[in-house]
């Protein structure tokens, strides 16, 4: 339709007035130019008397009358769009619920294995093959190992100190109380 082409255009027009008067407007402000608000406001008046065309409100009455004329079909698509939303709102929903469920395990799985390894180190007994990755989780039971590794050669190193030893040791506290003599 010409005439509804050229009422979008003269639209767009106006915006494009009312966004140059917008930035007229700031720069007033900002240098305090009570002049040019003053000027500024007055094309406000005039500016909204133009932009409410004749044409404006005749293009609106006529996308309305399209769209009363079109009801049955406007509600069909409707429907199915109400349809289409429910279904990909089951699907995210469910697909949230799945991924959750499967990022709670595995971090569960991974923190259970990190605490059956400080149970180990307890125990004096082997740890269970260090984790891949590059997260907190497996950044943890590096160290882990890596402690439980130098543990071992540190009671090592005692063992052979005290089978080794000639004199009589006491371990002592703080206190100089006497904990043990090997």
């Amino acid at each position: 339709n010409p005439q509804g082409l050229q009422t979008l255009l003269a639209a767009e027009s106006a915006v494009n007035e009312g966004d140059d008067m917008l930035t007229r407007a700031e720069r007033a402000v900002e240098s305090n130019d009570q002049e040019e608000l003053q000027r500024i406001r007055d094309q406000s008046k005039n500016f909204t008397t133009r932009v409410i065309t004749p044409d404006l409100i005749a293009l609106g009455e006529k996308q309305k009358e399209i769209s009363d004329q079109n009801a049955p079909i406007q509600a069909g698509f409707r429907r199915q769009m109400r349809t289409v939303l429910w279904i990909a709102l089951s699907t995210s929903i469910l697909g949230t619920i799945i991924m959750a469920l499967f990022t709670t395990r595995s971090v569960t799985r991974r923190l259970a294995r990190l605490a059956d390894n400080s149970r180990r180190i307890g125990r004096g007994e082997k740890l269970t093959y260090p984790m891949g990755g590059t997260d907190e989780i497996s950044e943890l039971d590096t160290n882990l190992h890596r402690m439980s590794a130098e543990i071992n050669q540190l009671l090592q190193r005692e063992r052979i100190i005290l089978q080794n030893a000639r004199d009589v040791i006491f371990v002592v506290d703080s206190d100089l109380k006497i904990l043990r003599i090997i």
